[in-house]
């Protein structure tokens, strides 16, 4: 041991960064952190001064022990102090403090006297001076610049530094040998001591680490002992390497990790609203109410549970099929044997807020309506199935693909999501609208048309679908006279202005990339103004809707046209719709009850309360048309329909599951255990995908997660009723390999 310390030594005896206190910049902004939440503690816990007889002193009123952090939020808005060297501390609207910044010129200094607590520079040294102080003032810009413009100096180095008249430095540059640093990037080479030498891509070398246990050696001294190795270049399963007969433990015996303790839960609990067990968990997320009513944020009391308003009977038919396709799976031996696919499914109530917090949900694995939870095994699940539009999915992925879990989609059609370095785990059983797009101008030019207008709604699905469209319409020759954007929250006025454009406009054909749930804010005020003799093309999510379909506009969509992907038949389906039990417990199969037949279920709840019509009983879902039982069209449900199958194919094969030596035929085994299940895997796999329905539908995906593009070209005509029908018009396929679309009418 070289010098051993003697207890007498003195910090102000000696230079130090630590004691250093000739720049306190960092360190006082640290200062101020801290006394800011101070303060606003203080303030919180309803801290004041009172005095007690014998002088002035402050008092708590509250206790701190279960202090909410958003009470000190809303403090920390309003905290204004000075501090004792006279600075003055607040926070504006964004969280930031005023701007004050010196302006520093580093000069050479012939001594700075030794103090203590302070750094001596030795002469010739360079040190920054501060030449100016700046305050947050309109005038003070112009000085900083006149200030600037007089700098001249050379540095010790010798290099002399100053500013031309556009405040650019003298260009000085060194030459580097390129040919050195290109070979260098293509040297492996091995050391006399056999150490393998070489870079990778960043200039790196392999990470090679010894493993190292502290141990008592003979002189009683600590001696490091290599137990072990990690080596980054060898395969993944020889990287660690530890002899644990080598190792001495602590009192002479491995020690045992402890138990996790019980963690909380922040914010309230967010149980999924559908919900089974099983061996392995698939998630869920559809919008079975239109819209979140979300309570204001004001941090001055705790977070209050927002709303779902707007019962939607399509997304909630969704849902079902996604519980009867995993049922079906749960019921078959040549898929996933011995294993129960369970699920938890999700209302994202229209919002983009309630989508991600239920993805986070779903991954973390702690949506039950607890508060304290072993948080070391989670609930998570291997895939999610959702969302039924392009915006809400992009969060999904966002939130969930950095994790490597598989995101299936039914109905987002947003060319964007094809993006594999924004979206790589990403999934869908809807072609890509880079395919619609295209195919809407070939559409538009087969029956001669030249000049339309285009609207669209404002968010991911119609900003990129249009934009897509112009640009094929362009290259058919197509010229664009109007294109405007519009959503379900615009103000009225908005609508208006877009409703004027229109009734000015010389084309009559428009073209129309809109949500259905957006379309109807529209048709609306075209309805009270009666504007007819428009030739609707639509895309596909309002061409096939029931609901848009409906008297109130029929004879403004009447002789539309589409696309729209092909319709389906479902074995098994309509019936499992018709069992729907509002006794489970259950809270939404409740709502869809009486909302399907209008009348209120006695609960214990409502047991004193007047009710003008009550629920009989005898009500039988076979009985009644209504959006979730309508199996005459269930484009959608197909999709969610291959989804889950595509989950259910992929989990097979990464489990290992494959035909065994059985009497019975196609008996099939699971060798990978499902508690070690990566959903990395799943991915894989599902890269890898290829089967065929029941109906005989091939479903696959290409290399950006998308199937083969297929529609049908609907034309909107008048029923025998006064609602509209669709009419399939004979074949419209899209090319796979090669991304051109084959129109037939």
């Amino acid at each position: 041991m070289k010098q051993l310390c003697n207890s007498n030594e003195i910090l102000a005896q000696v230079q130090s960064i630590s004691t250093d206190v000739t720049d306190l910049r960092i360190a006082n902004n640290v200062y101020k952190a801290v006394y800011a939440v101070a303060y606003a503690i203080h303030n919180s816990n309803g801290c004041s001064e009172k005095d007690n007889g014998q002088g002035s002193t402050t008092a708590c009123r509250k206790q701190a022990d279960y202090q909410q952090a958003w009470k000190i939020m809303n403090e920390l808005k309003k905290i204004r102090f000075t501090t004792a060297t006279g600075e003055d501390v607040f926070f504006d609207e964004n969280g930031d403090p005023a701007a004050r910044y010196d302006v520093l010129n580093w000069q050479q200094v012939r001594v700075v006297p030794q103090a203590p607590g302070r750094l001596c520079r030795k002469e010739g040294q360079s040190a920054a001076l501060t030449v100016y102080h700046v305050q947050r003032e309109k005038s003070a810009t112009q000085q900083i610049v006149n200030e600037l413009k007089k700098i001249h100096f050379t540095t010790t180095a010798g290099e002399d530094v100053f500013f031309d008249e556009n405040g650019d430095p003298a260009a000085r540059y060194d030459v580097l040998n390129w040919q050195q640093v290109n070979e260098l990037k293509k040297i492996h080479f091995t050391t006399a001591t056999g150490e393998d030498v070489f870079f990778d891509e960043n200039g790196d070398p392999a990470a090679r680490y010894d493993v190292l246990n502290w141990q008592q050696g003979k002189d009683g001294k600590t001696v490091f002992v290599k137990v072990g190795f990690y080596d980054a270049s060898l395969q993944t399963h020889l990287q660690l390497s530890i002899n644990n007969n080598s190792i001495v433990w602590a009192h002479n015996k491995p020690q045992v990790r402890a138990a996790d303790p019980p963690c909380s839960i922040r914010g309230l609990p967010n149980p999924p609203q559908l919900s089974k067990d099983g061996d392995v968990l698939i998630g869920g997320i559809f919008s079975f109410h239109n819209k979140w009513e979300q309570p204001a944020r004001t941090f001055t009391s705790g977070p209050r549970k927002g709303e779902c308003v707007s019962l939607n009977l399509r997304e909630f038919q969704s849902a079902q099929t996604m519980e009867f396709a995993i049922e079906e799976i749960n019921n078959r031996t040549d898929i996933l044997p011995g294993i129960n696919l369970g699920y938890k499914i999700y209302d994202a109530c229209g919002s983009v807020e309630m989508t991600t917090r239920a993805a986070l949900s779903l991954v973390n694995g702690h949506g039950e309506n607890t508060t304290s939870v072993n948080c070391s095994k989670p609930d998570n699940v291997q895939a999610i199935i959702g969302q039924t539009s392009s915006t809400p999915t992009i969060a999904i992925s966002t939130t969930v693909g950095p994790l490597h879990i598989p995101v299936v989609s039914h109905f987002a059609s947003c060319a964007c999501l094809s993006d594999r370095k924004k979206h790589p785990s990403f999934f869908r059983t809807l072609p890509s609208d880079y395919f619609q797009s295209r195919a809407l101008a070939q559409l538009v030019k087969h029956f001669g048309w030249t000049w339309v207008g285009t609207l669209c709604s404002d968010n991911d699905y119609g900003n990129n679908g249009i934009s897509a469209f112009i640009s094929a319409a362009k290259e058919e020759g197509i010229c664009i006279e109007y294109s405007k954007a519009f959503f379900k929250t615009d103000s009225r006025e908005r609508i208006l202005k877009i409703i004027e454009v229109i009734k000015a406009s010389t084309s009559k054909v428009i073209v129309a990339f809109v949500a259905n749930s957006d379309f109807g804010f529209l048709l609306r005020e075209m309805v009270l103004q009666n504007m007819t003799g428009f030739q609707w093309i639509g895309s596909e999510s309002w061409i096939s809707d029931v609901n848009t379909a409906n008297a109130e506009w029929q004879h403004i969509l009447k002789g539309s046209v589409g696309f729209a992907i092909p319709k389906a038949n479902i074995n098994g389906l309509g019936s499992f719709l018709t069992k729907l039990n509002p006794a489970s417990g259950v809270a939404l199969y409740k709502e869809v009850w009486e909302t399907i037949f209008q009348c209120k279920l006695l609960t214990q709840e409502n047991v004193t309360v007047e009710i003008k019509q009550l629920c009989k009983g005898n009500e039988s879902l076979t009985q009644v048309q209504n959006g979730n039982t309508d199996i005459s069209d269930l484009r959608i449900a197909n999709n969610v329909y291959k989804a889950v199958y595509a989950v259910a194919y992929a989990l097979h094969n990464s489990y290992g599951c494959s035909e065994k030596d059985s009497v019975q035929e196609g008996a099939n085994m699971c060798t990978t255990l499902a508690d070690n299940q990566q959903p990395w895997k799943v991915v894989n796999e599902l890269k890898k995908i290829h089967f065929t329905t029941a109906t005989g539908e091939d479903v696959f995906f290409d290399e950006n997660g998308d199937p083969a593009a297929r529609y049908d070209v609907l034309n909107w005509q008048q029923g025998a009723g006064i609602c509209l029908q669709s009419q399939l018009s004979p074949g419209f396929q899209e090319g796979y390999t090669e991304r051109k679309a084959n129109l037939l009418l």
